[in-house]
């Protein structure tokens, strides 16, 4: 039985659930990254639904809460079907209710004042000379 884990740039979910969008975010403000969904955090694959009704709404509710447009791929491992959201850096910082985060090795953290100041700069290419 292969194994694999989280990292700063994969992260595993049994479930689809509201925690998904904060990596998500997180991943859109760092590196960009895929959440596997029907994996446990010790990467043992348990399987998810994979309909394409189970798919539209992830991607809806990304698209509605991120404003971010994923990519939903179905793969097997272990003969079991799990599905990898694929999502990239953003060109702008992404939030969630208010809130950045950043991906930091295998977990996510607020991003700070200074953080978000700098990004935002940097981004519409103003500088403090």
């Amino acid at each position: 039985m292969s194994r694999w884990q989280e990292s700063e740039t994969v992260e595993f979910k049994e479930n689809w659930t509201d925690k998904a969008l904060e990596d998500l975010v997180a991943f859109s403000n760092h590196k960009g990254g895929v959440l596997y969904l029907g994996v446990k955090d010790t990467g043992e694959i348990i399987g998810c639904s994979t309909s394409d009704k189970m798919q539209q709404r992830i991607s809806g509710q990304i698209y509605d809460k991120l404003r971010v447009l994923p990519t939903i791929a179905i793969e097997e491992r272990e003969r079991k079907a799990i599905l990898a959201v694929h999502i990239t850096k953003s060109g702008s910082l992404v939030n969630l209710d208010g809130r950045y985060i950043l991906r930091s090795g295998s977990t996510n953290r607020p991003m700070t004042g200074d953080e978000i100041g700098k990004r935002a700069m940097a981004q519409s290419g103003i500088t403090w000379d």
